[in-house]
């Protein structure tokens, strides 16, 4: 019911690794990561991730712990350990190097939704597992009802589209040609997603080398300690600034609407000494629409959003998730259980709980002394929940199917700052990277049978008090 990090201990240092050698490490480690992104971005076909960047290369230590993640997509990153770990207790001892695996379902060891397809390569150094290579990307169909694989009218999961519970792309390096046959019979423009998964996989074969590499050189033990004693750092720095933050209870309700009806998502926030809980008991019960979300959705969410906030300047790291809990109660809208349609389970509840969470932690800095963590960050709600991506769909001349995810939508405006206009084009406060970039117009009309008419900030807005909200994307286009 509950998602816990795992407890802190304490790292003895080996030797000779010192400050200076721990933050070459962690920089080399993001560079890694980065390069992993990189590949993806350069290998994929789908303009969501080759040119929207929706995708990520995150590092797992042996524990299968974030370490480091890359790319666009931070909400990725929190995912992963979940998917390690639903594949671990699939798998387990049979798991052998040159392995590859491939999850997709929220319900059994997936990401955030069907279409960020998993790609997990266990790392091996003298035999042992030193990490692990996870990479996810947005796919433009995963099968079911409706092109895209996003289906509001799907009322269960057996509708939405093909479940991959955690199965071998690759064994011991040879690939696993019926899984790839099952794959490509069940989805719409197969050769277009087999290529953008495909370049997952080349996305974390380069990760898997460079990683595989550097512990070796430093010998597997080491690698394995000194990267124990990042996250250690990581989260007692992490403690410490929640510490500054005034002990007590912020509380914030909000709801996720479905035509007329509203499906309540409140969130209450204690904070006690060094540690944060954040509680939707209280949630709507699970529904029939496909918002459903899941417990370590919400967590990997809430714990990147709120931690751009406190601690932007951290690598987001499993260092950033050990002092803070979450209670999401089961068969709710926030972990619900099958036949629970989870399409959208990263948009809508799970976006609406990050908001109310967000406000949470704003409501504690301001009511906390001019040392807290984010104070010049203050904002109104920042209400990521208002991005909305549209996909289209059509037959070409040859009689197959085709179709676009429109991302634009998610560049909505953020609110007003205390001190400062809200953002155009963009809806959080802080990040640390940008997300989900606009697809240039020209390439977007050279791919797609559309004609773009405009495409700008939103113009007219404004807000009630001394600053403006943020304008977001205004776009017209026809066939």
């Amino acid at each position: 019911m509950n998602a816990i990090a795992s407890p802190s201990v304490a790292v003895a240092a080996p030797p000779d690794v010192d400050a200076i050698a721990l933050e070459v490490l962690r920089t080399r480690l993001a560079a890694i990561a980065e390069e992993g992104a990189l590949t993806i971005e350069r290998t994929a076909c789908n303009p969501v991730i080759a040119e929207s960047r929706d995708c990520s290369c995150t590092l797992l230590d042996s524990d299968a712990q974030l370490l480091i993640g890359g790319g666009a997509v931070a909400h990725h990153f929190g995912v992963c350990d979940h998917a390690v770990q639903s594949t671990v207790a699939m798998h387990g001892e049979s798991i052998a190097p040159g392995d590859v695996f491939i999850a997709n379902d929220p319900h059994n060891g997936g990401g955030l939704h069907y279409q960020d397809v998993v790609v997990q390569r266990p790392v091996f150094v003298d035999g042992r597992i030193i990490g692990w290579a996870v990479n996810s990307g947005h796919m433009m169909d995963m099968g079911g009802m409706a092109f895209g694989s996003w289906a509001p009218a799907a009322t269960e999961c057996y509708q939405e589209a093909l479940r991959l519970p955690p199965v071998r792309l690759f064994k011991a390096g040879v690939e696993q040609r019926d899984v790839w046959a099952i794959v490509r019979n069940n989805i719409r423009v197969s050769h277009l997603v087999e290529m953008d998964i495909r370049s997952l996989v080349a996305g974390s074969q380069v990760a898997h080398d460079k990683m595989a590499q550097m512990a070796a050189t430093m010998g597997a033990q080491r690698f394995i300690d000194a990267v124990r004693l990042l996250r250690e750092r990581t989260e007692r720095e992490m403690r410490r600034r929640i510490a500054l933050l005034e002990d007590g209870e912020y509380s914030m309700t909000t709801w996720t609407e479905w035509e007329k009806e509203l499906y309540k998502v409140p969130c209450r926030l204690i904070i006690a000494g060094d540690h944060m809980h954040f509680d939707f008991d209280g949630a709507a019960p699970q529904t029939n629409h496909f918002f459903n979300s899941k417990t370590h959705i919400i967590r990997a969410i809430v714990v990147s959003d709120i931690t751009d906030v406190l601690a932007h300047d951290l690598p987001l790291s499993a260092g950033l998730f050990a002092p803070i809990t979450l209670n999401c109660p089961e068969g709710t809208v926030v972990n619900s259980r099958p036949p629970a349609p989870t399409a959208s389970a990263h948009f809508d509840v799970a976006l609406n709980a990050s908001m109310a969470a967000q406000q949470c932690v704003m409501m504690a800095i301001a009511a906390s002394g001019n040392d807290a963590p984010g104070r010049h960050l203050l904002s109104g709600p920042v209400a990521p929940s208002c991005m909305g991506l549209h996909t289209w769909s059509y037959r070409t001349q040859a009689g197959t199917p085709d179709g676009w995810l429109m991302l634009d939508g998610a560049m909505s405006g953020g609110s007003a700052g205390h001190d400062r206009d809200g953002y155009d084009l963009f809806s959080f406060m802080v990040a640390r990277k940008a997300i989900i970039e606009a697809v240039d117009v020209e390439l977007f009309e050279s791919r797609y049978p559309a004609l773009v008419l405009e495409k700008r900030p939103r113009p007219g807005v404004a807000g009630a008090g001394r600053h403006r909200s943020g304008a977001g994307s205004q776009m017209t286009y026809r066939p």
